[in-house]
């Protein structure tokens, strides 16, 4: 679903519900006994204020979890009793892992439900496979180097074989000028060697690919990236796991009230806006600005739509649409000239490339979009293999 339906989708609903409390008025019917039934709390954890962060394994869903019939093929997508890993770090001091769900706390534009579901878990859920039924066009990799003391982390291409060839990190500058590429920050475990935190990175720029298309790159600007709170298994395989009896047996998942997998990790930082608006996302004809704040569009030469801008050309905002994060003191609200962001997550064991043949992973510059409706990134050379021996 376009980010542009989005909002036609909430608007609608709104005029439903006003709708149908008209008919009602309007045939003297009266309304239904007030449930006078104390109101449950609302689930704690999953949500996050500017500058917090939610605990790594929350659920709000409601647990009820009856299915268990999604058949997987335990060969080629790991065992389904842990996270489905199709790598394997077993032994080894380099880790490498692929995120298979991310749960958005905040902002709230993008933690919205629909946006979850169809744009975020879409991307991440791999291409009719593994139980699976996504697109692959979002691919957020860890590497932890334990001799080093460093994890590694940025975007992948969508991979036309992500069980055998694997991925590698997008490295590219894009037309709008932005370089996409991984970011290292060291790393500390706990005394049992098992849970880490990160220190702030400085600068993740996250390629993602709506619908899995190549061309579609859409580019997410993370200001002081950090991974808490986040718990590898044994084997080192696994970040959190998989909950087969949250499949059906048409492999179906309702989130809701059973997620398929169990995150143990927690990742945050903020977008400032003025890097967001050098965003352009091609599906609204506006900048990633205008999507965080909800801003009147301003037209730009490029033809998309801007944040505002005052005199001495700062973006400036009335406060209902201003971030709810300051970035030059680092606090929550303030100067309001960033968007907190905080997510939990599970991970799984994946090939990571050293050496990628995919000219999006080997640093260079990407040819402009062609003319007149191409995407962001639609470079004449960009093959849907993501991979490389």
């Amino acid at each position: 679903m376009a980010m542009g339906s989005l909002t036609k989708f909430g608007l609608l609903g709104s005029a439903a519900a006003a709708a149908s409390l008209a008919v009602i008025a309007a045939c003297g019917l009266d309304p239904p006994p007030k449930n006078t039934a104390p109101i449950a709390p609302p689930p704690t954890g999953c949500v996050a204020e500017a500058g917090t962060v939610p605990t790594p394994n929350c659920d709000n869903s409601s647990n009820q979890c009856t299915g268990g019939g999604c058949a997987i093929d335990e060969a080629k997508c790991g065992p389904t009793s842990t996270c489905l890993p199709i790598g394997d770090n077993k032994g080894k001091t380099t880790l490498d892992f692929r995120m298979r769900r991310l749960n958005i706390a905040t902002p709230p534009t993008l933690s919205q439900a629909i946006i979850q579901k169809s744009i975020v878990t879409k991307g991440i859920d791999l291409k009719g496979v593994c139980g699976d039924d996504g697109d692959g066009g979002f691919n957020w990799l860890l590497r932890i180097d334990k001799t080093a003391g460093t994890l590694t982390t940025g975007g992948a291409p969508p991979s036309s074989d992500p069980l055998g060839t694997g991925y590698c990190f997008y490295n590219h500058t894009v037309p709008s000028g932005i370089t996409v590429a991984p970011t290292t920050a060291k790393v500390t475990f706990n005394a049992a060697g098992d849970t880490f935190d990160t220190e702030p990175a400085d600068k993740l720029n996250m390629a993602t690919f709506l619908n899995g298309d190549p061309s579609t790159l859409i580019v997410l600007p993370l200001t002081k990236p950090r991974f808490t709170a986040t718990t590898i298994t044994e084997d080192g395989n696994c970040i959190g796991a998989f909950n087969a009896s949250a499949l059906d047996d048409t492999c179906t998942e309702d989130p809701s009230s059973c997620p398929k997998w169990k995150t143990a990790g927690i990742i945050s930082g903020y977008f400032t806006l003025e890097d967001a608006d050098k965003v352009p996302v091609d599906i609204l004809k506006a900048s990633l600005c205008i999507l965080l704040t909800k801003a009147p569009p301003v037209p730009g030469p490029d033809g998309y739509g801007h944040c505002p801008r005052d005199a001495q050309g700062k973006i400036s905002l009335p406060p209902s649409n201003q971030g709810d994060f300051c970035s030059t003191t680092n606090t929550p609200h303030g100067c309001g000239d960033s968007f907190w962001f905080a997510a939990t997550f599970a991970a799984a064991a994946v090939k990571i490339s050293n050496t990628p043949l995919v000219p999006e992973c080997q640093s260079g510059v990407s040819p402009p979009p062609p003319p007149p409706d191409g995407g962001s990134d639609a470079a004449t050379d960009a093959p849907a293999d993501a991979g490389g021996d």
